[in-house]
């Protein structure tokens, strides 16, 4: 399953019921990606879309889902944008 740049469109009140939604849309041993803007939680919070913080996104182990790969990089779009890319699974247990 695919979320891409979704969750940084909502406003921050509503972010943490979305994450546990699509969590919930991850089958039984089922993967997750994650892709969003990226920022530090001291940097602005910028404009629509918002870039998240790592952790916000520590929003989806607490719905079952656990971090397999966090990629912190920055894009070829010119300027570069920071994004984070995360890979989660489903608990097997």
């Amino acid at each position: 399953m695919l979320e891409s740049n979704t969750l940084q469109v909502l406003p921050e009140h509503v972010r943490a019921d979305a994450m546990q939604r699509v969590a919930e849309l991850v089958a039984h041993e089922g993967t997750l990606l994650v892709i969003s803007r990226g920022r530090d939680a001291t940097d602005p919070p910028g404009e629509i879309p918002w870039p998240l913080t790592r952790s916000e996104l520590r929003g989806f182990p607490v719905t079952g889902l656990h971090e397999v790969l966090f990629e912190d990089y920055f894009d070829s779009e010119m300027p570069p944008v920071r994004r984070f890319r995360v890979e989660y699974r489903r608990s097997t247990s």
